[in-house]
């Protein structure tokens, strides 16, 4: 056996011991099961739980299995009524020409009943496949039901989740659902246990998996639902999780850690869970009861039921007898109105981190990109620096400002060769060592004058009239503070200014916000506010009389930079591939969007558009469909016309026609050519 480690959770019994693994592996073991020769004590894994309960589950959604034997029913039946046309035909065929002679020969008729004794016999069959066939084609549409048992794991906590067995098959064990995904005390050491049969799901050629994922996944998520069903009745809650394994000698905070050993710890989980044991004679399945000088101790390997301390069940001959498990009723847990609310907000907070992460994200193309993102400064015209003294006049003697050392001849801009269409891209390597040395890069006095007028005029307490569409505020809805930007505003004589508000987070228009400008739920953010937020609105540049060469905030990661570069293009390639029809941009424009155009790239109208085409593409397909529907109902009253004139036919020409169905008249009509042709 394989040395298991202690830290790893994945590590089951089952899974590092070939004999652990084999004394679990059927629900139901009727068998002697021998490894190297020494007998493996085999286990019902539904009876070594605590506090069992069994919940009925109803689906119609596990069909794969159920069509493919109607397929296989079907197909089995046009085999068989192929043979019986077959031996019909050549017993008409022998008939007809023993009939043209006058005295036929005695094996000549042998021939003839023998025939026809095989078409009886082959039209049986097919009659007997086509109720069969019929019988599961009706059988498609009932509920399957299983039976989820769940318990406590008492012995060993640390081990828990679902086991999936399949015609008393082991197929996957220690399958965690529902709460048990997350982590946590809830639902933390409960077993669950389900035989599923082969005509609702079929399994993998090596049996340790199911072959259709998708319907195992429902099945999956049915067992979450009933485990929390199962947490809520067994009241564990209610009482305390750990005061409920304290009572079994769960002692420590750790959740890996062993039951305590104590005597009183061990009565007590022998106690609340029954010893069952399978007889080496007969392999029939008792239940031992409790006995106090049997705690802690294994029963013989060669055990038999007159070893059985209940006279009752001492011998052989006596029926099994298993501990009754009680069945519960499944109720959904129907959240609350706060509830749901509280999960909303929660996942709005998780997706507002995601997107400040994302917004953190910087994508460096070229070192002049490199410098902006570095200094936070606007964008303005390229400026050439022919040596270090032009580049020094433009600072002030006071200010000691790290200046780059750049070769005569050589200025910062012409590293990056210029033509008519932009800037021609240079190979990595020489992009990494340019963003490297300009990655320190300070803008000048007149740059840096520039970018702090616009700073302050967008830290002001109160908007200007100019500046007042765009501003970030934010709005007072519910108790909590969300984000957004004005886009409009409104003026009335004698009233306050109103703005319209919209949010950050909901970008739709529904969502907009009238807010008045003295209102108690509107303030205004200034960008210090907005960074220190996580935003990433661009903040002061801070002066450093030195460069900061071994900073890793002005370094270029390549990797990081290939990784952005493949994003974006995989955000492109989505939205060609997803691209509406009559959109107001084409597939090769999108190649070309810049990450400024695919940020401002109006998604929600993307959305809608797709939408609208889609639900139009499916309304063509539904009118289709139904104007085929109105065309075979149709020709199927037709049909019944027909053959009813037919039968008319029939009639007038022979009074002696029997009442017959539509679908029998065809038959019937071939039948009366045939004799009197």
């Amino acid at each position: 056996m394989a040395e298991m480690d202690p830290d790893d959770d994945s590590n089951w019994p089952e899974r590092v011991s070939f004999k652990a693994y084999a004394s679990i592996l059927y629900l139901d073991p009727r068998m002697k099961v021998y490894v190297q020769g020494k007998k493996i004590r085999t286990k019902r894994l539904a009876c070594t739980l605590h506090k069992p309960k069994m919940y009925k589950f109803s689906s119609s959604r596990f069909k794969k299995r159920s069509e493919e034997e109607v397929a296989k029913a079907d197909q089995e039946y046009r085999i068989a009524d192929e043979k019986a046309r077959e031996a019909e035909s050549v017993s008409r065929d022998l008939e007809r020409k023993l009939s043209l002679k006058a005295k036929p020969k005695k094996e000549e008729v042998i021939e003839l009943r023998m025939a026809q004794d095989k078409a009886v016999g082959c039209r049986n069959l097919a009659l007997a496949k086509k109720d069969t066939a019929s019988f599961k084609q009706k059988a498609l549409k009932d509920k399957k039901t299983l039976d989820f048992v769940f318990g406590f794991n008492i012995e060993n906590r640390k081990y828990y989740g679902m086991f999936v067995y399949n015609c008393s098959r082991l197929i996957r064990m220690y399958e965690r659902v529902g709460p048990q995904i997350n982590g946590g005390v809830n639902c933390a050491g409960v077993i669950g246990v389900v035989n599923i049969p082969y005509l609702v799901l079929e399994p993998t050629h090596n049996k340790q998996h199911f072959a259709d994922n998708k319907e195992y996944r429902h099945l999956l998520k049915a067992m979450g639902d009933h485990l929390q069903c199962y947490w809520r009745d067994s009241k564990v809650t209610a009482k305390g999780v750990l005061g409920f394994w304290e009572s079994f000698g769960y002692l420590s905070d750790d959740w890996g850690d062993l039951p305590s050993s104590d005597p009183k710890y061990q009565r007590q989980r022998a106690m609340n869970v029954g010893k069952v044991i399978q007889c080496d004679g007969c392999l029939k399945w008792r239940t031992l009861p409790f006995q106090a000088e049997m705690v802690g101790k294994e029963p013989p390997d060669n055990w038999i039921c007159s070893m059985n301390p209940e006279k009752k069940y001492s011998r052989c001959q006596c029926p099994e007898v298993f501990p009754q498990v009680p069945v519960g009723e499944f109720v959904k847990d129907v959240k609350t109105v706060e509830q749901k609310k509280a999960d909303i907000e929660d996942k709005m907070e998780k997706m507002q981190r995601e997107l400040d992460k994302v917004s953190k994200l910087q994508t460096v193309t070229s070192s002049k990109d490199a410098v902006k993102k570095n200094n936070f400064f606007p964008r303005r015209k390229s400026q050439n620096y022919s040596s270090d003294e032009s580049y020094g006049e433009e600072l002030s003697d006071d200010e000691s400002v790290w200046k780059p050392k750049l070769k005569h001849g050589v200025t910062q801009d012409s590293k990056m060769s210029s033509t008519s269409i932009g800037y021609k891209r240079r190979p990595v390597d020489d992009r990494k060592a340019v963003a490297r040395k300009s990655a320190s890069y300070s803008p000048s006095k007149r740059q840096r004058m520039s970018f702090e007028s616009v700073q302050s005029d967008s830290d002001d307490e109160r908007p200007m009239k100019a500046t007042d569409i765009g501003r970030a505020v934010e709005v007072n809805i519910g108790g909590k503070w969300r984000p957004g930007r004005i886009v409009t505003t409104k003026v009335v004589k004698n009233q306050p200014k109103k703005f319209k508000v919209k949010f950050d987070q909901h970008m739709q228009d529904r969502f907009d916000k009238w807010c008045d400008e003295n209102s108690s739920d509107l303030r205004f953010v200034s960008n210090s506010d907005l960074v220190s937020n996580g935003v990433g609105s661009p903040s002061k540049p801070k002066r450093s009389s030195a460069p900061e060469h071994g900073s890793s905030s002005h370094r270029i990661d390549e990797k990081t930079m290939e990784l952005h570069e493949n994003a974006l293009g995989k955000l492109r390639t989505c939205l060609r591939y997803f691209l509406p029809p009559q959109w107001q941009m084409p597939k090769e424009e999108i190649n070309n969007l810049s990450l400024k155009e695919l940020v401002d790239f109006p998604m929600d109208d993307f959305f809608d558009h797709y939408e609208k085409g889609l639900r139009r593409l499916v309304s063509n397909f539904r009118s289709q469909a139904d104007q085929q529907r109105a065309a075979a109902e149709s020709a199927r009253q037709e049909l019944a016309e027909s053959q009813q004139l037919l039968f008319q036919v029939l009639n007038r020409l022979d009074k002696n026609t029997p009442t017959m169905t539509n679908k029998e008249v065809v038959l019937y009509t071939k039948k009366y050519l045939e004799n009197t042709t």
